[in-house]
């Protein structure tokens, strides 16, 4: 067979082999396209390790044209001499995908998914997901340091983790199959625009239609990879504590206001809106500077300028335990469940002589640890609990003047 009478099939077959390169994958040929394209390529001096040369892309071109009958050199060429697509900056902003999961302990897991959600959509995100006990946020790249810190704070993180993928390359190289790919079907539908033969329309007509589903393919691709930089995504696991109702390895823990310790301080329960109206105060005296916002149902909340909080609440005692007894149950309710490891009691006594029994800890909370401070009294019928957090460096600065203002608890005539 004559090469230049080859089927318009084998020719656009070469031709392909020729422009596309590396960025299509290898078809399966039959025995003589193949021939054919190989004959083409070794016309063209593409041993000599040339890819997607002008001159052998202008050599497929003419013998094509030839083949076909009707179109001259210089039409031929001017298809080929189009420019090349620009390939992206190299020097452009690294894209990174970047994924978060958190794992964290909650006494009220429901809760703490509404807040997580109400978090995302505050830094300009949405929830993806919401399960049972978990939820998949889609936040912005730029405030995923900040949704991870702030989820951390929903509860006691027991594991975290951070992956960061570098897709730069692989948008580059999505992005330059794309061009080549779009440059290929304009010519190719400049070559159907000259085929005169029915048989020359359907091959060209069939290779349109696979280079259609590539091409939509690619931009599939360029959309999900381009979504998953812009977008960051967390999942956040809300655990509830195993030892709230039955106990933890042994231990039995039945006073309901115990197992409440920390709920403001750890986040599994928002601080109560501020009351414009309060009552009498109880008969203890805070330091200067704290401001009381609540007072209700023998709970008063206030806090300084410097965002320690202070929460103190009286409770029904059991068969006049000791305050001993009370400190261990808190203590433990501290080192188990909210991950706050407490030193040893600091021993004060009241006014009218009650022993007060003082305990204090931190644990990690983002960039700042968290401080946090237990003081407890008791008499035969109620249990006094002051507890105040906030940022561990106020803490400690006010931790002094809390003991003290403890000294000052009148527990025996009355709370307030």
């Amino acid at each position: 067979m004559n090469k230049h009478t080859l089927p318009v099939q084998s020719l656009v077959v070469g031709y392909l082999v020729l422009t596309l390169g590396a960025c299509t994958p290898a078809r399966h040929l039959s025995t003589e396209n193949a021939a054919a394209a190989d004959e083409w390529v070794q016309e063209a001096n593409w041993a000599d390790g040339i890819t997607r040369n002008d001159n052998a892309t202008s050599f497929a071109s003419t013998r094509l044209a030839a083949a076909n009958g009707g179109l001259s050199e210089q039409s031929s060429n001017s298809q080929i001499d189009e420019p090349p697509p620009t390939p992206p900056d190299a020097s452009a902003a690294r894209q990174v995908i970047y994924t978060g999961r958190l794992t964290v302990l909650s006494p009220d897991p429901a809760a703490a998914i509404d807040r997580a959600r109400q978090l995302a959509e505050d830094l300009g995100g949405y929830a993806d997901a919401v399960r049972r006990q978990s939820v998949r946020l889609r936040v912005p790249a730029a405030k995923f340091d900040a949704a991870m810190q702030a989820l951390a704070e929903l509860g006691l993180v027991t594991d975290r983790a951070i992956d960061a993928a570098d897709v730069t390359a692989e948008l580059v190289d999505l992005q330059l199959r794309l061009d080549n790919l779009e440059a290929l079907r304009q010519r190719m539908k400049a070559l159907l625009e000259r085929a005169e033969r029915v048989e020359d329309m359907l091959a060209i007509e069939k290779e349109l239609g696979r280079l259609a589903g590539e091409i939509e393919q690619l931009k599939g691709q360029l959309r999900l990879t381009r979504d998953r930089v812009a977008l960051s995504t967390i999942t956040v696991t809300f655990n509830a504590p195993s030892g709230t109702a039955s106990g933890l390895a042994g231990r039995v823990r039945p006073f309901a206001w115990v197992n409440s310790v920390g709920d403001e301080a750890f986040g599994a329960r928002p601080l109560p809106h501020a009351q414009p109206k309060l009552g009498r105060a109880p008969k203890l005296t805070l330091p200067g500077g704290f401001v009381r916002f609540y007072q209700k149902d023998h709970r008063v909340f206030a806090i300084d300028r410097g965002q320690v909080v202070v929460k103190l609440t009286r409770q029904p005692n059991f068969d006049q335990a000791d305050v001993g007894f009370w400190v261990d149950q808190v203590r433990d309710r501290l080192t188990t469940e909210l991950g706050v490891p407490t030193q040893d009691p600091v021993r004060r006594v009241t006014q009218n002589r009650s022993p007060v029994l003082v305990i204090h800890g931190q644990r990690p909370a983002g960039q700042k640890p968290l401080g946090y401070l237990a003081g407890l009294a008791a008499n035969d019928k109620h249990v006094f609990v002051l507890e105040a957090w906030g940022p561990a460096d106020e803490l400690e600065r006010q931790a002094p003047a809390l003991i003290e203002s403890l000294e000052t608890l009148q527990i025996n005539r009355g709370w307030w």
